[in-house]
């Protein structure tokens, strides 16, 4: 075995890195598409401790739609991320913007307050061109 030394394939990787850059990317581009049911199960079980089939329960018990907005296809985990319990699974818009408001109560109060605030007394119309 030429390299039995952990370190000296290591070495030997990154020496050889820039030279087979591109096939390496490609080579893991297609691993991940590959492996990526096995990717999610992983995700499930080491970050949430759930498996696949109560991800499954969840998107069931909320009719197959998103907890929040109820209109989109769930796909993401939400969790409190002081207590790290889960909530419920979200769509992708709905999980990002309440990703935005860092989980914060106020500041999503202040939010509502504004949309409710916004009427069109208050709304600024810009021309076009400037």
């Amino acid at each position: 075995m030429p390299y039995a030394n952990p370190e000296t394939r290591r070495q030997r990787r990154r020496e050889n890195y820039p030279y087979n850059r591109q096939r390496i990317l490609e080579k893991e581009k297609v691993y991940r598409r590959e492996s990526s049911d096995r990717f999610l199960r992983t995700k499930l079980k080491y970050r949430y401790g759930i498996s696949e089939q109560c991800k499954d329960t969840m998107i069931q018990n909320q009719e197959g739609l998103c907890a929040l907005c109820c209109k989109a296809e769930p796909v993401d985990i939400d969790h409190c991320h002081i207590t790290s319990k889960l909530r419920g699974v979200l769509c992708r818009s709905c999980n990002i913007g309440l990703g935005m408001f860092r989980d914060d109560e106020g500041l999503l109060l202040k939010a509502i307050e504004y949309l409710r605030g916004s009427n069109d007394e208050n709304v600024v119309i810009i021309p076009d061109g400037g």
